[in-house]
């Protein structure tokens, strides 16, 4: 689900909090929608972030008001990849030499610069109870995984084993950053 309710810095607003609301039961488990990591990971427009200070001190007003019902909330963490609109961001990031879009340049950069978010940034996290990260439909993570859109011919290409490879090194660092026990990971059937 991406209801795109949110505004033009990527920050909830009302409607957003509200609908997340209205969803929270005492007991429950609500997870956001796809939430980005940076400008850089985004190309879609009102799609909700967690990489500015207002983003952050925003999502808080939502984990407060789910608490408050007695639910608990994970953010799904998600980056667009080749899928991005490119005229939406500076560069379209993809694992592959294939655009999405036609006329579409990709930027196949090493995946260090696919940045997750430091230790810092994730302390305390807006008061979510964990994370979920996106590796699924045809998103950045998903992309490395396929050997349809990653044809990298280095150590994150080729084999399942080398295309798995990034996405580990998500895990690994987000897991790091909040106890592995607070993140999970959304995957595709794989192919």
């Amino acid at each position: 689900m991406q209801p795109d309710r949110h505004l033009p810095t990527r920050s909830a607003n009302v409607k957003a909090i509200e609908a997340i609301d209205r969803r929270a039961t005492p007991g429950g488990l609500l997870i956001t929608e796809g939430t980005l990591i940076s400008f850089e990971a985004s190309g879609r427009p009102f799609s909700p972030g967690i990489y500015s200070k207002e983003q952050i001190e925003a999502w808080r007003h939502v984990t407060d008001a789910v608490h408050a019902k007695g639910a608990s909330i994970l953010c799904q963490l998600w980056a667009l990849g080749r899928i991005a609109e490119p005229d939406l961001v500076p560069a379209v990031l993809s694992p592959g030499s294939q655009p999405f879009f036609e006329d579409n340049d990709v930027t196949r950069k090493k995946p260090d610069k696919f940045t997750v978010m430091s230790e810092a940034d994730i302390d305390d996290f807006a008061g979510f109870n964990g994370i979920e990260i996106h590796g699924a439909n045809g998103y950045l993570i998903d992309q490395f995984l396929q050997s349809t859109s990653n044809d990298r011919t280095d150590q994150y290409g080729g084999s399942v084993e080398n295309r798995i490879r990034f996405p580990l090194r998500v895990v690994n660092t987000v897991s790091d950053a909040i106890r592995a026990e607070r993140v999970g990971i959304r995957i595709s059937p794989f192919m």
